[in-house]
């Protein structure tokens, strides 16, 4: 199993040149540099919008905060629908100075350097990054204690019941954890967490 010192190298040298997307509504695989991966991107960071809009229930001047949040295309796309106040953490230097350009307050490392003080959001958002977590449960944890009370939180995981694609790319390296449904319902209370609706259509939506 990687250690965080082999992760980071990892991210720093390969990830994301290895990182290819489904291409919106034409099938196939997209490539990185190619304009059909930004498409790509722009579409995914559409659908996570939409997602976090509806489970999240999110109102106007919400503080929302998107762990893991790249460019900042999810937080963005929600802005356009809700007035929301986005907050993002980002370990990418470029990609994280892309989101704060777009007047997206980031956090430049990881979850476990992120201490915001006394600041408490509405709501939280992690797309396809608890897997890639050494420990999911004290990530969770850390979470719960960044939420206000009544904060609602939106993981979105693969799903290991229905593995999407290449085998060799769902078990991909940096994919320490598998979830379905009832183990990521279990993890969220372990975690002190009350699970409260659910989307299961090739990931699992908590």
């Amino acid at each position: 199993r990687p250690s965080q010192t082999q992760m980071a190298e990892f991210y720093r040298s390969h990830y994301r040149k290895q990182h290819v997307l489904p291409l919106p509504y034409q099938g196939g695989l997209a490539q990185p540099g190619t304009p059909e991966f930004d498409l790509a991107i722009q579409q995914r960071g559409e659908n996570q919008a939409d997602l976090a809009l509806h489970l999240g229930k999110t109102q106007a001047g919400d503080r929302v905060l998107d762990v893991g949040c790249r460019r900042g295309i999810t937080l963005q796309a929600m802005k356009k629908r809700v007035d929301i106040q986005a907050f993002g953490i980002e370990p990418g230097e470029s990609e994280a100075a892309i989101a704060a350009d777009h007047g997206i307050q980031m956090h430049v490392g990881v979850l476990e350097t992120f201490e915001p003080g006394d600041l408490k959001f509405d709501q939280i958002q992690m797309f396809h990054v608890l897997e890639h977590v050494h420990d999911p449960l004290a990530c969770l944890i850390k979470l719960r204690s960044l939420l206000k009370p009544n904060g609602r939180l939106v993981i979105e995981v693969p799903d290991v019941m229905a593995p999407s694609g290449a085998l060799q790319w769902f078990f991909q390296y940096p994919h320490l954890y598998s979830f379905s449904r009832n183990p990521l319902s279990a993890l969220f209370q372990r975690a002190g967490l009350h699970p409260v609706s659910g989307l299961f259509a090739g990931t699992v939506m908590l």
